[in-house]
């Protein structure tokens, strides 16, 4: 074949091609699970995967603490089951109690109020979630980590402890800490 016909093949083909790459690069983007949506599924993953005493309430209550980060993402949780308890979601200032809460995300931004926050629940049943650097340092039982593009976590077993409760061994095995 002569140049001139490669040429009007091309011509033709070019369009066809760059048509199929948007139109299969649209659903990867539409497929792509946010940071926020990883970190709910793993907040939904820890209440489902640790036992309260005194477990005989139909509801858990989830306290999102400082704002939220998370968008939609989080309400999907609302009234989910975990177990035999439905999630209730629930906004709390950075300054409002937690002592009702089962569970509470501190959002990081609200880290500055971690010790106000701690001392108001301390040996209360509540299971505090973290997502900052040094998070199970500062005393929370659970704390979100980002390494690498990978959403993981970290567990503060003594936190845990302290509060009374309990951490299904599943959540210890895929940690990527544990401190003892």
């Amino acid at each position: 074949m002569t140049l001139r016909v490669f040429q009007i093949i091309a011509c033709l083909l070019l369009p066809l091609a760059a048509f199929a790459v948007v139109a299969l690069s649209v659903p990867a983007r539409a497929n792509e699970v946010t940071e926020f949506r990883l970190k709910a599924a793993f907040i939904y993953n820890f209440i489902a995967l640790t036992e309260w005493p005194n477990d005989d309430s139909s509801k858990l209550q989830l306290c999102i603490v400082g704002g939220n980060p998370f968008g939609d993402e989080i309400a999907k949780l609302n009234g989910r089951m975990a177990g035999t308890h439905a999630i209730v979601v629930e906004q709390k200032l950075a300054t409002e109690s937690i002592k009702a809460c089962n569970a509470a995300y501190i959002v990081p931004a609200a880290t500055d109020n971690l010790p106000a926050l701690l001392e108001s629940v301390k040996g209360r049943p509540v299971l505090l979630i973290g997502d900052t650097p040094g998070g199970p340092r500062s005393g929370v039982a659970l704390n979100l980590v980002v390494v690498q593009d990978r959403v993981g976590f970290e567990v503060n077993l003594p936190a845990a402890r302290d509060a009374r409760l309990t951490l299904n061994s599943k959540l210890l095995r895929v940690a990527t800490k544990v401190y003892p």
